[in-house]
């Protein structure tokens, strides 16, 4: 199943098809990306902030700005890349502990997920 159908608000800052299959930059809507890179570390999954494009994390990239991401959507990216021992399983975890984050984060800050998998 993939990540976008798990958590919904979910958006690649890629091309989908002409990428790197490895590599990954994500917006996840209403996550911070900061607390995200710690959770995950706690868990022991490695990632990092914002676009391989900026020169600076704390500052929004001039790329993802002009595809139309906002300010404030810059600080919801996530960075995730694969190595070559990176397996089936491990993608899976990520995946779950991403899922439990998302959630709780969201939950944390009264975001609401209707049936329709949509953010309110």
């Amino acid at each position: 199943m993939s990540l976008s159908a798990r958590i919904p608000e979910v958006s690649l800052n890629i091309h989908a098809t002409q990428r790197n299959p490895k590599h990954l930059n994500l917006m996840i809507r209403d996550a911070d990306s900061e607390t995200m890179v710690l959770m995950l570390d706690s868990q022991d999954v490695a990632v990092s902030i914002g676009s391989s494009y900026a020169s600076h994390a704390s500052k929004p990239s001039r790329v993802l700005l002009a595809i139309d991401r906002t300010p404030r959507e810059t600080q919801s990216l996530l960075l995730i890349t694969m190595g070559p021992s990176t397996n089936t399983s491990d993608i899976d975890r990520v995946i779950e502990a991403l899922l439990g984050i998302v959630n709780r984060l969201r939950h944390l800050a009264g975001v609401v997920v209707d049936e329709n998998e949509h953010v309110k």
